[in-house]
């Protein structure tokens, strides 16, 4: 299992019809901030700017890098359990 399968099993807490980005690229990308010392949303949004092509084979992106608030919004939203397999 490769991990968009595994972030593809958790339930997204938004609006269908509103989200711009793919929750599963939210997650890849806040697990990679976390893994490279990112603290918080900004270094979340600042990884997927600096180095967002290097993540392509892991992210779609197909509306660019979410925004800091987006980060917020999404994470504040996921239970917890859901991201257990």
């Amino acid at each position: 299992m490769d991990i968009q399968d595994y972030f593809s099993n958790v339930e997204d807490p938004r609006v269908v019809g509103r989200c711009k980005h793919k929750l599963s690229d939210i997650l890849v990308i806040a697990l990679a901030s976390y893994l490279c010392g990112g603290e918080d949303y900004e270094s979340m949004h600042e990884l997927c700017l600096e180095r967002g092509e290097s993540l392509r084979p892991l992210v779609e992106l197909p509306n660019g890098c979410p925004s800091v608030d987006t980060f917020e919004r999404v994470l504040q939203r996921i239970e917890p359990q859901s991201l257990y397999a």
